[in-house]
């Protein structure tokens, strides 16, 4: 990216593509949560000559679209059960659309992403969504890969808010030289497609919680 990113402010966060060859961009407040543009090229007339990937807002699954998604670590039960028990919040049931359906898109995931502190910079996960091999009933929705977040095992040691972010783009339009946003810039004629979500943190073991709370947003106990 070159120059700076220019973001619209909302109460979640702002959408921004492009569409029949005009640059649409609309406000979506989903939950705290929505699109949000990469960077400037994406507001550049001439940053791309086809519709970057949109993820589909309407099949984001509804206990993904809380304002803040909880999180807890294991109880105490879950610690001493052989093997020990780890709670996921699972970032799973995402679908991109992408108006090439032959194109290898990539699916990144990095957690309080800033370039002030480049330990965050790291992609946490990262996972290509290939494009369809039928030539003859080709298909432009892709399923995002499904991505467990464990804040134990992110390495995350502060309970409050944390944002994890899922970064799509055509495989081959990520820019590897980019210092300015590390491993989430693209190439020139190149767009992303952005999500955030705000996962809130409680790394205190609650003795009236012993065991992972299944039923809260996308939590998950893993036992392995």
């Amino acid at each position: 990216m070159t120059g700076l990113s220019r973001f619209l402010r909302c109460a979640g966060w702002t959408s921004l593509w492009r569409g029949g060859g005009a640059l649409l961009a609309i406000v979506l407040l989903v939950q705290s949560s929505c699109l949000v543009p990469q960077s400037i090229d994406a507001l550049d007339p001439d940053a791309g000559t086809r519709a970057p990937p949109r993820i589909e807002l309407n099949k984001i699954p509804t206990d993904l679209l809380q304002p803040v998604l909880p999180f807890y670590r294991q109880g105490a039960a879950d610690a001493a059960a052989t093997p020990p028990c780890v709670c996921h919040l699972d970032f799973t049931g995402l679908f991109v659309q992408d108006d090439d359906p032959f194109v290898t898109l990539q699916a990144r995931w990095f957690v309080d992403y800033d370039t002030a502190v480049p330990s965050s910079l790291a992609i946490r996960e990262q996972k290509d969504m290939p494009g369809s091999t039928d030539f003859n009933n080709p298909t432009t929705e892709r399923a995002v890969p499904d991505f467990a977040f464990d804040a134990v095992g992110q390495g995350i040691t502060t309970n409050g808010i944390h944002i994890v972010e899922v970064v799509i783009a055509d495989r081959d339009g990520f820019d590897t030289t980019n210092t300015q946003r590390p491993f989430r810039s693209v190439l020139p004629g190149f767009e992303t497609a952005e999500y955030r979500f705000a996962v809130q943190v409680n790394l205190t073991q609650d003795p009236n919680q012993p065991t992972c709370p299944n039923n809260v947003g996308a939590s998950v106990r893993v036992c392995q």
